[in-house]
């Protein structure tokens, strides 16, 4: 491949090293540490970006920065080949010359390629853009096949000559119409300092000469910090490796690897390994296969992503503003957002995959039919055994995907006749949360009569809000099927679904109930309103004896809310009986984990209602399971270990992280019950005597209840209004 000769000399001018030069510098850092070649802003921004990315203990990847320790856990390794899966081999027309060339390019979003400026300058230098994935060796040392996207520089392109960097559209689909991009995962670009330090190794996949893809591991020291925007490091790359991602230990883009400096003899004209001149072409290039590369130099990650943050413009289009939520991040709690979307292959999976190959192996297909409408199963095998397996795509799944939220109005706000707004989040609380695939600004999900916002990483919502009124409801709806769904806007790998409830001992406890949804203008709205609750975006894991003893219509809180809609609410003729109300789990950094999910112990709900006389008033409450979890152990009886506490409105939003605006106003809770001023032990088991005045519940303290836990007891009368 041809290299620009003005981008050669460019390098060149900038960089007056000389090949002794090189040598120095690496002799230099060989037994050299942190400690003495980055300056003390830079070892702090380092070991701060250890301690977000590294999946390894944070002291062993400290230890390897700060001291030059070698040794690298095994999922180094598997972490590689993962992140691989996202870089291939770019092939094109080359319009300026004719001719064919190729190049290496990395998806950069489940939309996007990167590559160099001067493999793409401009959409009219080029034609028939397409990248090839999987061009790469196997096990036993065979060409893998080939997975073929086209590139689509009508969704997208932008090219920077000044950082030799381009960005491309891709089709969602390959060639074939089989394969989804998702399948390929992507490489998160992190714009913050402190990804690299003077002396740390840079490994590059890459195509070079356009050949199955290889990875420089060796003699890859990074040479040079000192500039800007570019990184200078001493990776082994050939004609082709331009467009390739040079990454880190923990495989961080750090750069975009452009080209190198490259030998000349003392007149300044490029030689080969033998001494010999290299002569120019017409157009201005120079043959990049004869080169001795002296080093090689990559744009920097955070000078890209500081000239697509820059351009007002390109923050406009959906494509960038991806790159910029608060889920595109390649910090370990939320990188797995970015691997690859493995889904078992489908027979059209399959055929594209002989398509393909163009020397397909004699193989021979096993169909096992399992009866009674269970879906069949196809192996594939030949001589080295068992190739693929696939089955068609369930029922479950097809479902999901099908399922279309269009005409969902979601929470009213105003459905009090006062504004009470969804809650609005916490710096910390939006980097987590799940956004919209098609719409990186979105985290609301809308359904009927409720809305959701999801936590990406703890894959459960961090509220849920929901309209209920006593009115249009129909006795035909009795009974329940639940129907548990994942919701297609967002990803559905943030999500939990049946395979994690699978003989786990939890409920799939819902955060607005089901029967809250019961209700609409016709039979058949309100019993898609109650189905539409069986969103895995709507629920959390809660142990059985909460989930229908206490959360559910006919546990505690499905009483208490009963009892306000029918008491505290004026049900006249012409006002219908309407309460508004915000349930969530309440998490934190030390809730037990179960298959990789850490089970929230607590959980809140917000009531708010209209009193007899009109005025607005709200009350919260937090119930507890953490007695009832343990090791997962469901045998204790649940009168014996129920906890309900009345909490103020604050308290909640201290440990949620949620700001609840407007609510918060007509906050009942009163601080003069005896046990603190946030929230104190509510035990009722008797709604029938709960008495509903102008607050919600009696506020007393432990000394006055004595042992009114026991069922049937009365209530005192309830504390007159707090006014706020």
């Amino acid at each position: 491949m041809n290299i620009s000769l003005e981008l050669m000399d460019r390098y060149a001018k900038e960089n007056k090293t000389t090949e002794q030069d090189v040598k120095d510098t690496l002799e230099d850092v060989k037994t050299a540490t942190a400690e003495t070649l980055d300056n003390p802003e830079q070892r702090q921004l380092r070991i701060r970006m250890l301690a977000s990315v590294a999946v390894e203990p944070y002291a062993d990847a400290v230890e390897r920065y700060v001291e030059g320790n070698d040794l690298l856990p095994v999922n180094y390794m598997e972490l590689g080949v993962l992140r691989s899966r996202s870089v291939g081999r770019i092939f094109y027309r080359d319009l300026k010359v004719n001719r064919n060339a190729y190049a290496t390019g990395f998806l950069i979003s489940n939309h996007l390629v990167m590559t160099n400026h001067h493999v793409f300058s401009e959409p009219g230098g080029f034609a028939n853009p397409i990248i090839e994935f999987d061009y790469e060796y196997d096990v036993f040392g065979r060409e893998k096949t080939k997975i073929t996207f086209d590139l689509d520089p009508d969704k997208f392109f932008y090219s920077n000559k000044a950082l030799d960097m381009a960005i491309i559209g891709i089709k969602e689909k390959d060639v074939t119409g089989a394969v989804d991009i998702r399948s390929r995962g992507y490489l998160v670009l992190n714009g913050t300092k402190g990804k690299v330090g003077m002396g740390d190794f840079a490994g590059i996949f890459q195509h070079p000469d356009g050949k199955p893809m290889m990875v420089g591991l060796r003699e890859n020291k990074i040479i040079n910090v000192d500039d800007p925007v570019f990184l200078e490091y001493t990776t082994d790359t050939s004609v082709g490796s331009s467009g390739g991602p040079v990454m880190n230990d923990q495989w961080q883009v750090i750069a975009l690897h452009s080209a190198g400096v490259g030998k000349k003899n003392a007149k300044g004209q490029y030689i080969d390994k033998d001494g010999m001149v290299i002569p120019p072409n017409d157009d201005g290039t120079i043959d990049g296969n004869r080169v001795v590369w002296i080093k090689n130099k990559g744009a920097r990650i955070s000078m890209i992503m500081n000239d697509l943050m820059t351009n007002a413009a390109l923050k406009m289009n959906a494509c960038i503003a991806e790159l910029f939520s608060p889920s595109y991040s390649d910090d370990k709690n939320l990188v797995f957002l970015s691997y690859p979307k493995e889904k078992p292959l489908t027979a059209a999976e399959n055929k594209s995959q002989e398509i393909q190959n163009n020397t397909p192996p004699q193989n021979v297909h096993i169909h096992i039919n399992l009866g009674n409408g269970a879906p069949s199963v196809t192996a594939l095998m030949n001589g080295n055994g068992v190739e693929k397996i696939s089955a068609p795509v369930t029922l479950e799944k097809k479902y999901e995907d099908e399922l279309d939220f269009s005409n969902c109005n979601g929470f009213d706000t105003y459905f009090l006749g006062e504004h009470t707004p969804m809650p609005k989040l916490s710096a910390a609380l939006k980097k987590k949360v799940a956004y919209f695939v098609n719409n990186p600004r979105a985290f609301v999900l809308k359904y009927h009569h409720y809305s959701c916002i999801q936590h990406a990483v703890r894959k459960q919502p961090v509220v849920s809000a929901i309209n209920i009124t006593g009115r249009k409801r129909y006795e035909e709806l009795q009974g329940r099927d639940d129907k548990w769904f994942r919701d297609n806007r967002i990803d559905y790998e943030v999500q939990l679904s049946d395979e994690y409830y699978k003989s786990s001992g939890f409920d799939r406890g819902h955060m607005c109930r089901r029967e809250d949804a019961e209700w609409g203008k016709n039979l058949n709205f309100a019993k898609l309103a109650a189905d539409m609750t069986c969103s895995y975006t709507n629920a959390c894991p809660q142990v059985p004896a909460l989930n229908r003893e206490g959360w559910g219509y006919h546990g505690k809180w499905g009483q208490l809310e009963k009892e306000i809609l029918e008491k505290g609410v004026k049900a006249d003729g012409e006002t219908q009986p309407r309460i508004v109300v915000f349930n969530g789990p309440i998490f934190h950094e030390d809730d037990p984990v179960f298959k990789g999910v850490q089970v929230p112990m607590k959980f809140f709900k917000i009531i708010v209602w209209r009193n007899p006389d009109g005025d607005m008033r709200t009350t919260g409450f937090i119930l507890k399971q953490d007695t009832l979890v343990g090791d997962i152990n469901f045998e204790l009886a649940y009168d014996d270990v129920f906890k309900t506490l009345q909490s103020s409105i604050a308290n909640i939003e201290s440990q949620t992280g949620l700001t609840f605006e407007k609510i918060k106003a007509w906050d009942t809770y009163s601080a003069d019950n005896g046990n603190g001023p946030d929230e104190h032990l509510l035990l009722y088991t008797n709604f029938e005597n709960l008495v509903l005045a102008d607050t919600l519940t009696q506020k007393y303290s432990r000394e006055k209840l004595g042992d009114l836990q026991t069922p049937g007891t009365d209530f005192p009368s309830p504390r007159k209004p707090v006014k706020r």
